[in-house]
Protein backbone atom coordinates (compact mmCIF):
# COMPACT_ATOMS: atom_id res chain seq x y z
CA UNK A 1 0.00 0.00 0.00
CA UNK A 2 1.10 3.95 -0.55
CA UNK A 3 -0.23 6.47 1.04
CA UNK A 4 0.32 10.07 0.19
CA UNK A 5 0.11 12.88 3.10
CA UNK A 6 -0.28 16.88 2.21
CA UNK A 7 1.07 19.47 4.24
CA UNK A 8 0.32 22.99 4.45
CA UNK A 9 -1.30 25.46 6.06
CA UNK A 10 -4.58 26.70 4.22
CA UNK A 11 -3.55 30.88 5.40
CA UNK A 12 -0.13 31.30 4.33
CA UNK A 13 -0.24 31.26 0.53
CA UNK A 14 1.86 28.88 -1.95
CA UNK A 15 2.04 26.94 1.82
CA UNK A 16 -0.74 25.38 0.82
CA UNK A 17 -0.08 24.36 -2.45
CA UNK A 18 -0.12 20.35 -1.59
CA UNK A 19 -3.38 20.36 0.10
CA UNK A 20 -4.84 21.94 -2.97
CA UNK A 21 -3.13 19.37 -5.01
CA UNK A 22 -3.95 16.42 -3.72
CA UNK A 23 -7.45 15.40 -4.69
CA UNK A 24 -6.31 16.56 -8.33
CA UNK A 25 -3.85 13.25 -8.51
CA UNK A 26 -4.29 10.32 -10.33
CA UNK A 27 -4.10 7.68 -7.91
CA UNK A 28 -2.35 4.55 -8.17
CA UNK A 29 -4.22 1.42 -7.18
CA UNK A 30 -3.72 0.78 -3.47
CA UNK A 31 -3.49 4.53 -2.60
CA UNK A 32 -4.81 6.25 0.21
CA UNK A 33 -4.70 10.28 0.79
CA UNK A 34 -4.70 12.14 3.58
CA UNK A 35 -4.65 16.14 4.08
CA UNK A 36 -2.37 16.99 7.28
CA UNK A 37 -2.81 20.39 6.76
CA UNK A 38 -0.66 22.25 9.64
CA UNK A 39 -1.34 18.99 12.15
CA UNK A 40 0.19 15.89 10.03
CA UNK A 41 1.10 14.44 13.33
CA UNK A 42 -2.17 13.57 13.87
CA UNK A 43 -2.35 11.01 11.36
CA UNK A 44 0.49 9.39 12.00
CA UNK A 45 -1.79 6.35 14.20
CA UNK A 46 -4.29 5.65 11.26
CA UNK A 47 -1.51 5.99 8.43
CA UNK A 48 0.62 3.36 10.93
CA UNK A 49 -1.97 1.41 11.12
CA UNK A 50 -2.38 0.82 7.32
CA UNK A 51 1.28 -0.61 7.07
CA UNK A 52 2.19 1.11 4.11
CA UNK A 53 5.20 0.35 2.19
CA UNK A 54 5.73 3.93 1.07
CA UNK A 55 4.50 7.13 3.02
CA UNK A 56 4.32 10.21 0.44
CA UNK A 57 4.58 13.08 1.93
CA UNK A 58 3.70 16.50 -0.60
CA UNK A 59 4.71 20.19 1.11
CA UNK A 60 5.87 23.68 -0.11
CA UNK A 61 9.80 23.36 0.44
CA UNK A 62 11.63 26.13 -0.30
CA UNK A 63 14.56 24.49 -1.84
CA UNK A 64 15.63 27.71 -3.61
CA UNK A 65 14.24 26.56 -6.93
CA UNK A 66 12.06 28.30 -9.48
CA UNK A 67 8.51 29.12 -8.62
CA UNK A 68 6.76 25.44 -8.93
CA UNK A 69 9.65 23.83 -9.34
CA UNK A 70 9.33 19.98 -7.49
CA UNK A 71 12.15 17.99 -6.13
CA UNK A 72 12.05 14.78 -4.40
CA UNK A 73 13.93 14.19 -0.84
CA UNK A 74 15.00 11.21 0.47
CA UNK A 75 14.39 11.41 4.43
CA UNK A 76 18.02 11.84 5.39
CA UNK A 77 18.20 14.81 3.10
CA UNK A 78 16.21 16.52 5.86
CA UNK A 79 19.33 17.75 7.83
CA UNK A 80 20.33 19.52 4.38
CA UNK A 81 16.98 21.22 3.68
CA UNK A 82 15.84 24.62 5.17
CA UNK A 83 12.78 23.99 8.41
CA UNK A 84 9.34 24.01 6.71
CA UNK A 85 6.79 26.32 7.90
CA UNK A 86 5.26 23.16 10.45
CA UNK A 87 6.00 22.60 14.35
CA UNK A 88 6.75 18.79 13.92
CA UNK A 89 9.83 18.45 11.61
CA UNK A 90 9.02 15.96 8.77
CA UNK A 91 11.71 13.76 10.14
CA UNK A 92 9.74 12.93 13.22
CA UNK A 93 7.24 10.52 11.74
CA UNK A 94 9.80 7.87 11.52
CA UNK A 95 9.24 7.11 14.88
CA UNK A 96 5.55 6.37 13.89
CA UNK A 97 5.57 4.96 10.84
CA UNK A 98 7.85 2.30 9.31
CA UNK A 99 8.41 2.55 5.81
CA UNK A 100 10.14 4.19 2.80
CA UNK A 101 9.52 7.75 2.87
CA UNK A 102 9.83 9.69 -0.28
CA UNK A 103 9.12 13.67 0.41
CA UNK A 104 8.24 15.89 -2.63
CA UNK A 105 8.42 19.49 -2.01
CA UNK A 106 6.81 21.94 -4.00
CA UNK A 107 8.81 25.37 -4.30
CA UNK A 108 6.46 28.24 -2.55
CA UNK A 109 6.56 31.66 -3.39
CA UNK A 110 5.26 33.32 -0.83
CA UNK A 111 4.06 31.41 2.44
CA UNK A 112 3.13 34.74 4.17
CA UNK A 113 -0.33 35.13 5.24
CA UNK A 114 -2.94 34.70 3.15
CA UNK A 115 -6.00 32.37 1.97
CA UNK A 116 -4.78 32.39 -1.53
CA UNK A 117 -2.08 31.04 -3.15
CA UNK A 118 0.04 33.23 -5.60
CA UNK A 119 -0.94 33.51 -9.40
CA UNK A 120 2.58 32.34 -10.48
CA UNK A 121 2.40 29.24 -8.70
CA UNK A 122 -1.51 28.82 -9.30
CA UNK A 123 -0.43 29.31 -13.04
CA UNK A 124 1.94 26.13 -12.35
CA UNK A 125 -0.88 23.90 -11.03
CA UNK A 126 -1.47 21.45 -13.75
CA UNK A 127 2.25 21.04 -14.71
CA UNK A 128 2.90 20.26 -10.62
CA UNK A 129 0.37 17.51 -10.68
CA UNK A 130 1.33 15.95 -13.71
CA UNK A 131 5.26 15.78 -12.29
CA UNK A 132 4.26 14.40 -9.20
CA UNK A 133 1.84 12.13 -10.89
CA UNK A 134 4.61 10.44 -12.91
CA UNK A 135 6.73 10.51 -9.34
CA UNK A 136 3.72 8.28 -8.23
CA UNK A 137 3.25 6.18 -10.60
Amino acid sequence: MKVILSIGNPINKDDNIANLIIDKLTLPENTKIFKGFIMPENFMIPISKLNPEVLYIIDAIDFKGNIGDIKVFEMDDFDLVPETTHNVPISFFKRFVDCKYIVIGIQPKDVSTGEEITEELKNKESEIVEKINSILQ
